[in-house]
């Protein structure tokens, strides 16, 4: 999963829809976690069993069946969903795709101010709240479109869009925001921070090095870090390394070594190590478990 953006294979032409995972069982559908990113989608994540936390602008939240998340465009975002009894379905979307050819009160009211960012969706809607069993049926419309791909099927996902941001004003569930997402430069120098990891978390780390190439101190770099990602720096490298084996494993025929060599790690014994830390298996199990569990049939419940 790059930093700056998703790329899902479920993304498809003419329609401002995605989700992943695939429904169609082109990858596996089990995703553990989801490092650091953003996108300029809207993002919508319901969790279908189990418990998923996730890092959503600088705050922590857990949500277990039901419970129903939005992060807006260009927030940086983390999700966790480890071991097969935790999943969830993500639903990008962009809003100004939504916009209608002929303005009219609901998109200057609504739609283009949560476009701009002036407005955004609630952080978080618990099952049993107001208007999470609408919400939950608009997305199971959307999967039920998406899987049928009838001949109006990119109507159906698009005006049950629509009604999502419908339900989320009728519910009063739509917030104001002082100051758009993105405009903040602590968020700037974050994201900055992700993408240099993200492109290098395969190489040697070091927290000297990784300082210097933002033009700070180590010791004031590992306090930044640890008061914007709640974790050290080598932690997050591990957290990326061990993400990025438990795909190649799911997806890939490659040696166990070779993978822990691929993603960072010179010591194959450490490697073990870490990732039964992070997966509470060590990586030869978790390739069989996964891939049995993969070669199921694919598709969740709403």
């Amino acid at each position: 999963m790059e930093a700056q953006s998703e790329k899902q294979k479920e993304a498809a032409a003419g329609i401002p829809l995605r989700i992943y995972p695939a429904l169609d069982g082109s990858e596996a559908d089990v995703v553990d976690r989801v490092p650091f990113h953003w996108h300029t989608e809207s993002e919508i994540v319901i969790v279908d069993a189990g418990t998923v936390s996730l890092v959503i602008a600088d705050r922590a939240y857990q949500g277990t069946r039901g419970d129903i998340f939005f992060i807006g465009s260009e927030e940086l975002h983390e999700i966790r969903a480890t071991g097969q009894g935790n999943q969830f379905h993500s639903f990008l979307f962009s809003l100004e795709l939504l916009e209608f050819a002929r303005a009219d009160d609901a998109e200057t009211s609504l739609l283009e101010p949560l476009a701009e960012g002036h407005l955004r969706f609630p952080r978080q809607v618990r099952k049993g709240e107001a208007g999470q069993e609408a919400l939950h049926r608009l997305l199971a419309r959307l999967v039920c479109a998406c899987l049928r791909q009838s001949l109006g099927w990119r109507l159906t996902a698009k005006a049950a869009l629509l009604e999502i941001v419908a339900v989320c004003a009728d519910y009063s569930l739509i917030e104001k925001v002082d100051a758009p997402c993105g405009t903040d430069e602590r968020l700037r120098q974050k994201k900055a921070i992700v993408a240099y990891l993200d492109e290098h978390f395969t190489e040697p780390v070091r927290l000297p090095d990784v300082a210097a190439a933002f033009g700070l101190s180590p010791q004031y770099f590992s306090t930044l870090f640890r008061e914007s990602f709640g974790r050290t720096l080598m932690q997050h490298v591990n957290f990326l390394r061990t993400e990025r084996a438990a795909r190649l494993l799911r997806t890939s025929s490659l040696p166990v070594m070779e993978i822990g060599l691929r993603v960072g790690y010179e010591n194959f014994s450490y490697f073990i190590k870490r990732f039964r830390e992070a997966y509470g298996v060590p990586p030869s199990v978790y390739r069989k478990n996964n891939r049995e569990f993969a070669a199921t049939p694919v598709g969740r419940a709403h």
